[in-house]
């Protein structure tokens, strides 16, 4: 993906044609979680997006520049599955952005400021087809295909006056496990199985990593 990435530094304004990388297995790995509320076939909900984004041309003046403890997107959606029992969402949040940046003779900006380093920095809009394609009769497997796009304003130092414009598109390809609808009168099993498949899955993401760190490492 590139994009005009836009610094306004107190050594000099830069405007750059930026190419970003996402690297969606390194580090943090990616992935979503997303609460429905289903009436028949339509659907509300929120979707946190934890993404990231990785500067692969950085300009002279800059070391370092990434968002990689998350450009994380907090999505209000609505949807509706239509006759070929694909979902369709649009959705639109607010962009929670984890700078990295490191500009030439500077020390390390990072956790640093924000709620531990995170600010709200901007906006994003998403449109999104998932389709089931397995289930049973509490759990799903589906796979999603989304588009999204946003603005964000990150800083790069602890002077307000420093900061990087930073547009985005980006496609998302994804496959996830998740929960059916409880029922009205659900027993506490039916509360654990609702929420102890997505987590375990969740955290077996992390759990992948760490092994894939393990048997790939120099």
């Amino acid at each position: 993906m590139n994009s005009v990435l836009s610094i306004k530094n107190n050594d000099g304004d830069i405007v750059h044609k930026a190419s970003w990388e996402g690297r969606s297995f390194i580090d943090s790995p990616y992935y979503t979680v997303r609460l429905d509320n289903w009436n028949d076939k339509s659907t509300v909900g929120i979707e946190w997006v934890h993404y990231k984004m990785y500067l692969k041309n950085p300009p002279s003046g800059i070391d370092n520049l990434s968002i990689s403890d998350g450009y994380n997107i907090l999505f209000f959606n609505i949807g509706k599955r239509n006759k070929r029992n694909i979902i369709q969402r649009v959705g639109a949040g607010i962009i929670v952005a984890h700078p990295d940046v490191t500009l030439t003779g500077r020390e390390r900006f990072w956790n640093k400021g924000g709620i531990s380093g995170a600010y709200i920095s901007g906006l994003a809009i998403q449109a999104s087809f998932e389709r089931w394609v397995y289930e049973t009769n509490r759990h799903i497997i589906t796979s999603e295909i989304k588009l999204s796009s946003g603005y964000a304003r990150i800083p790069i130092s602890n002077n307000s006056n420093e900061f990087a414009d930073i547009p985005h598109i980006a496609l998302h390809v994804v496959l996830g496990i998740g929960s059916k609808p409880l029922k009205i009168k659900s027993t506490w099993v039916d509360y654990v199985n609702y929420f102890i498949v997505p987590t375990i899955h969740h955290y077996s993401i992390y759990r992948f990593k760490k092994v894939k760190d393990f048997l790939f490492k120099d």
